[in-house]
């Protein structure tokens, strides 16, 4: 029954196929660009820990070297 309608109607409309064409390119930059922010974000999260570890580690030895 659809591929009756769908031949009906004479198929896809070339202005339709382009806009579709260009959705899904400007889907695949946005899901690019949202890998890039999640895997700067991993960075930074991995950066704040490493510092926050470097201070608990500093502040634990100038404790213990105090006492």
């Amino acid at each position: 029954m659809s591929k009756a309608l769908y031949g009906h109607l004479g198929g896809p409309d070339a202005a339709l196929l382009a806009e579709v064409a260009r959705l899904r390119r400007r889907v695949r930059e946005l899901e690019e660009q949202v890998a890039a922010y999640e895997a700067a974000r991993s960075v930074e999260i991995v950066e704040l820990h490493d510092a926050d570890l470097d201070a608990a580690l500093r502040e634990l030895h100038s404790e213990t070297v105090l006492t």
